[in-house]
């Protein structure tokens, strides 16, 4: 029995761009961050306390809403502890984008990292976020970041759902107001994760785990099925 959809993947991952699109007629007050649809409050603080059975009653309460589904990153948390009674959506993005976005979110930094601007922390919490979620054992769908021909897209009519300020960047937002598209390939490029090295002197070696952290997202859930992608899947599309 399919009780509803759940959207989750690592935080800053694209999971509120992928309830925007794939919710038909979203109003900016579903959209609200802590709302039924939009990270409720309780699941939250459910999963933040490791209290697993009372995450799966609130989340199977919140599914009621009139869109069955829920937008999460936390869930990728409870995934492991879910009945198969919920269709997973998982949001994979590169996490040389990941990153830099995590350690500039005033939330993510407030609430996930406490402050700090350890890029280990950052990557454990993303990595840790991925295999997680794998380990649920009912039904489940991949969409990968930037590869939008992927993604399952219900709403298109999304304009009004960009007034949270530091939700969505500064260059997404004008690149949407400019071209009048419902995705935007600025926060989807190398320059982003070499700008971020360059300022913030990241190591080779910080730069190998990253890599290395996508290789083994990648092989895990291939292990199901599921392609993983990473902006190298574009730059080798153009080569080929």
């Amino acid at each position: 029995m399919n009780l509803g959809t759940l959207i989750t993947g690592s935080a800053r991952s694209g999971t509120t761009l992928a309830l925007r699109v794939h919710c038909p007629d979203l109003t900016a007050e579903e959209e609200r961050h802590n709302s039924d649809f939009n990270e409720p409050l309780p699941l939250t603080q459910a999963i933040r306390k490791n209290q697993m059975l009372e995450a799966e009653r609130i989340l199977t309460e919140r599914l009621g809403n009139r869109h069955h589904l829920v937008k999460s990153p936390h869930a990728c948390f409870l995934a492991p502890y879910l009945k198969p009674n919920y269709h997973l959506i998982v949001i994979f993005r590169d996490l040389r984008l990941i990153l830099p976005s995590m350690l500039r979110h005033p939330n993510v930094l407030r609430y996930e990292l406490r402050g700090s601007l350890s890029l280990e922390r950052a990557l454990t919490m993303a990595r840790q976020s991925y295999e997680r979620a794998f380990l649920y054992e009912g039904s489940m769908e991949v969409w990968n970041y930037g590869f939008w021909e992927e993604w399952k897209i219900r709403n298109r009519n999304t304009g009004h759902l960009y007034g949270r300020p530091h939700e969505t960047s500064d260059r997404v937002l004008e690149d949407i107001r400019r071209t009048g598209e419902i995705f935007s390939k600025e926060s989807f490029s190398s320059d982003i994760w070499e700008e971020f090295c360059e300022t913030n002197a990241v190591t080779n070696q910080q730069r190998s785990e990253v890599l290395k952290s996508n290789e083994a997202i990648r092989l895990l859930y291939e292990k199901r099925g599921f392609r993983i992608k990473t902006y190298d899947d574009i730059y080798a599309k153009r080569e080929t």
